[in-house]
């Protein structure tokens, strides 16, 4: 398994990520929101200008560092029949080209987000064939995308995502697997959740969670919340998993949360390996 880290989860400074990141044993890095250099305000990755982009190519090549995946937002949107498919679209095509230029092979999308009160596990056909549509051509650009389940949209649970993913039915469409928002609608996530979407899992959301009484479900620290993650890596382990593992700890201070997270994760990887020790791969 390979370590990542969404770099806002650092800074939103880009170069500031990538330095504190090197001190921290990190070299791979997901970008979702950066401040571009001379700015005040972040942006999202597939919202950036072409010089902006190329700028942080050249901090990443600076620092030997390694842009692995972008998650522009692209069909992080309302699903209102189909109206929206070809401004995402675009968004989507734009993201290729911000891809290329950081040298990122992967690209996270969404499931889009069904309207009001239609919450039924059903995914539309239009969906289906939009992300179909989107897979094809990131297929021609050589790229990848990721299906990141949220639990807003039509690929929440893994059984829902799995069944997505295997209606597309293309090389191009993996899955960014994140087992707190499965949990968050009741699914055994490390379990059940896991096993559904485990032939399609390239990347997985490192995070934890707790839920709190009045409050509901509230993000923690690696393994001071609820979700078993030494079963969920000691599968991945036990399959072999050579993908990434992406810690986005999604809590304030974000340096100091994010390092926690990764003296976490470090630790249950080795023990995973030591169950698993041939399939260990690269932790």
């Amino acid at each position: 398994m390979r370590i990542s880290v969404v770099s806002d989860e650092i800074s939103d400074d880009f170069e500031e990520a990538v330095e504190l990141g090197l001190r921290l044993g990190v070299n791979t890095y997901e970008l979702r929101w950066v401040r571009p250099a001379g700015t005040f305000l972040r942006r999202r990755i597939g919202d950036l200008a072409d010089a902006e982009a190329l700028a942080l190519a050249a901090v990443a090549e600076r620092h030997g560092a390694v842009i692995g995946t972008i998650a522009p937002g692209v069909f992080q949107c309302p699903w209102n029949d189909g109206r929206e498919v070809e401004a995402q679209m675009s968004r989507l095509e734009r993201s290729f080209h911000i891809a290329e230029m950081l040298r990122a092979r992967d690209i996270v999308v969404h499931s889009f987000q069904p309207p009001a009160g239609r919450r039924n596990g059903i995914c539309p056909p239009g969906v289906i064939d939009a992300l179909g549509l989107a897979a094809a051509r990131a297929q021609g650009a050589g790229l990848r995308l990721l299906l990141k389940n949220t639990a807003d949209c039509y690929a929440d649970t893994g059984a829902h995502t799995a069944a997505i993913v295997q209606a597309v039915h293309s090389s191009a469409l993996g899955v960014s697997w994140d087992p707190c928002h499965a949990a968050r609608l009741g699914e055994d996530a490390t379990g059940d959740g896991y096993n559904w979407v485990a032939p399609f899992v390239r990347d997985v959301r490192i995070k934890d969670q707790a839920c709190r009484d009045s409050l509901g479900f509230e993000y923690t620290v690696l393994a001071q919340g609820g979700l078993d993650w030494p079963g969920q890596l000691k599968a991945l382990a036990g399959d072999g998993y050579r993908g990434t593992v992406t810690v986005g700890s999604q809590l304030e201070p974000r340096l100091l949360t994010t390092m926690r997270s990764l003296e976490a994760l470090r630790r249950l990887l080795a023990e995973s390996t030591r169950v698993c020790p041939k399939n260990a791969g690269n932790a």
